[in-house]
């Protein structure tokens, strides 16, 4: 199954966990909250087997993080197998990245 994998990298100590928020371009669709040092899939394909409803990447998604009430800048995909991951940069902030994503 195809799935878009939210990686948390932010460390325990910084903080316990980071909210990723995903949008379709019409509107937020989820707030997906992931521990540190953890991941959650957010699936892009449906598999017959599975009763799961997935999202259409025909169009760019939108992706940004919030760790400690900072706001991440927003990263776009339409990677139906994209990785999407939080770090905390050098300065204290937060950031996401994914190969070949454009900024929002």
């Amino acid at each position: 199954m195809s799935a878009i994998t939210l990686v948390n990298e932010v460390p325990l100590s910084t903080a316990p966990q980071a909210e990723f928020r995903v949008s379709d371009g019409a509107g937020e669709i989820a707030r997906i909250a992931v521990p540190a040092g953890g991941e959650a899939r957010v699936p892009t394909h449906q598999d017959r087997a599975e009763h799961v409803t997935p999202v259409q990447t025909d169009l760019p998604w939108s992706f940004y993080g919030i760790v400690q009430g900072i706001t991440t800048q927003a990263v776009k995909t339409s990677n139906p197998n994209g990785v999407i991951r939080l770090k905390e940069t050098s300065d204290g902030g937060f950031e996401l990245s994914e190969e070949g994503a454009a900024r929002a």
